[in-house]
């Protein structure tokens, strides 16, 4: 999706430099690139042409607007722009997105009236954002916004409530996302009667520091968002009693297929009424509870409603930096979860008697491709019996294993370089921390021909002698993949032998800044030592 939107998206730049106007973000120079997508800082306008549409899908109209500082700083240049004219070719039917990203909300206001304006047959209909009365809502926007994203913004109660009235009067909106903004009493309230006229809405994401409070008035609301299909509700402060009145209010949204509640504080009502909600939710794909406390006692009562009714089409479950232990890992592992793709057990207690029991029971993950045991207390007993279940044929679907942080040392380490060869799509294994030495090192040295999956290998913060690293380096200039190894933090105390090191890349970085990617053709082998 995103190499097509690429694909189809022209750059519109509001700055004096007109020369890129016109590219599509696809050709657009590395630098500018990073700063417009995704996820960055977006500093310039974007428009869609009228080919968009015709290309994509005729019946299928969007308009992307990012009203960030090129906007931002200057709301009415948008009256006079290209944008203006350009959005002319578009009805009144057509669905706006708009992504705001470090802007106030005035501005923000501002910005969405001017495009309203673009659409309204009529000047009366225009909807006023932040005046009063109220707007009414019979207001063209209330029919054509569709999508609102606002990140980092500045300002409190006092500036948003005019426009989350406004907001109220929204029918057609079907994704929400309002993040990194500190909602006091008045603005939960807003929020709450805002988000129950969305009638349609599918996707919610919001970072608002709600409490349980908070929480309790969003949970009303959301009755009857019975069309909700991901919910991402991190960093909001809200603990048991929260999460607990919250989903067992969601008990209609059985389409969710996505909730994210990192950064909450889950016990045992709240694993309750989570299990007892999503194990009815046929379609769900993506459970993340990283940070949120979770202990044995919670993750017991969330496991025993999944085991009862396991959701067979969760790809995705993460409940990285918690309490848990070996004794849920072994409630995990009796579970089937025929698509699970992902499980993230990170700084977890698994020790290496949760990792035996997972080993054990791989072979029920028939799908999974990334496993995190990082920082889990596994040892070298763990690594073995990982290892015996890898060279059964079970994991043959893994992609990136991560074991980093733990304490497998020499046994563990050449019990995984055995494994290795048995999983032909592994290409990332995290090794780093492990109190591995330069005979660790020569094991998985002696199997990298066998490895053609493999493109990174992290070692950093071993023991790891420069002996050893100079028979990798031979031995990476002899493979036909391409590898990113990295050596760093590792006992070099002499840089000459360096000097007879094989041609490789010491740089895991290209000329102008950015990570080069080891999967293209011309890449080469990169070895970091420093």
């Amino acid at each position: 999706e995103e190499r097509r939107v690429k694909e189809c998206l022209l750059f519109y730049s509001m700055e004096a430099n007109k020369e890129t106007d016109g590219c599509r973000l696809k050709d657009l120079p590395g630098f500018l690139i990073g700063q417009v997508w995704p996820r960055e800082r977006v500093v310039m306008g974007l428009k869609v042409s009228k080919w968009l549409r015709e290309e994509i899908h005729a019946n299928a109209e969007a308009v992307l607007f990012s009203a960030a500082k090129g906007l931002g700083h200057s709301p009415d240049a948008f009256e006079t722009s290209d944008i203006r004219s350009d959005l002319n070719k578009f009805s009144s039917s057509t669905k706006v997105y708009v992504s705001v990203d470090n802007v106030t909300v005035f501005k923000v206001s501002k910005i969405l009236d001017a495009i309203v304006k673009t659409f309204s047959p009529e000047p009366q209909s225009i909807l006023p954002i932040c005046s009063s009365p109220p707007p009414k809502p019979e207001s063209t926007l209330g029919h054509c916004l569709a999508g609102l994203c606002m990140d980092r913004l500045g300002g409190g109660d006092g500036e948003i409530l005019p426009f989350l009235t406004a907001l109220q009067h929204c029918s057609a909106m079907e994704e929400v996302a309002i993040r990194e903004f500190w909602i006091g009493d008045d603005g939960r309230e807003y929020l709450a009667k805002a988000i129950a006229s969305f009638r349609e809405l599918k996707c919610l994401d919001l970072q608002l520091y709600l409490g349980d409070e908070g929480a309790e008035q969003l949970a009303q609301a959301l009755v009857s968002c019975t069309a909700l299909q991901q919910l991402t509700l991190q960093h909001n402060h809200i603990q048991d009693r929260g999460l607990e009145v919250l989903f067992g209010a969601l008990g209609n949204c059985r389409r969710l297929h996505h909730v994210d509640l990192q950064h909450n504080m889950l016990g045992l009502s709240g694993a309750v009424a989570i299990g007892t909600l999503l194990a009815h939710c046929s379609h769900l794909q993506l459970l993340d509870l990283s940070h949120t406390k979770l202990d044995d006692e919670s993750a017991s009562a969330l496991l025993l409603n999944l085991q009862l009714d396991a959701p067979r089409s969760l790809q995705h479950f993460r409940i990285r930096c918690n309490n848990c232990t070996s004794a849920t890992v072994a409630e995990l592992a009796a579970i089937t979860w025929p698509a699970l793709q992902t499980l993230d057990l990170e700084e977890n207690q698994v020790g290496d008697e949760g990792a035996t029991v997972l080993a054990s029971a791989l072979h029920r993950f028939s799908a999974l491709r990334t496993l995190s045991l990082g920082r889990g207390g596994v040892g070298e007993n763990g690594a073995v019996a990982l290892s015996e279940a890898l060279r059964r044929g079970d994991g043959r679907a893994l992609t990136e294993l991560n074991l980093g942080w733990n304490m497998l040392q020499l046994g563990g380490a050449e019990a995984l370089a055995q494994a290795l060869p048995c999983c032909p799509l592994l290409s990332t294994l995290k090794l780093s921390s492990n109190q591995i030495t330069g005979e660790g090192l020569t094991a998985i040295t002696a199997v990298l021909p066998q490895c053609q999956a493999l493109v990174k290998l992290d070692l950093r913060s071993n023991a790891i002698s420069q002996d050893a690293a100079a028979a990798l380096a031979h031995a990476m200039a002899k493979c036909e993949g391409v590898m990113h190894v990295d050596l760093r933090w590792n006992r070099f105390t002499d840089t000459r032998w360096l000097k007879a090191l094989p041609d490789l890349s010491h740089s895991p970085y290209n000329p102008d800044g950015s990570e080069s990617d080891p999967r293209q053709a011309h890449a080469r082998s990169v070895l970091r030592l420093h």
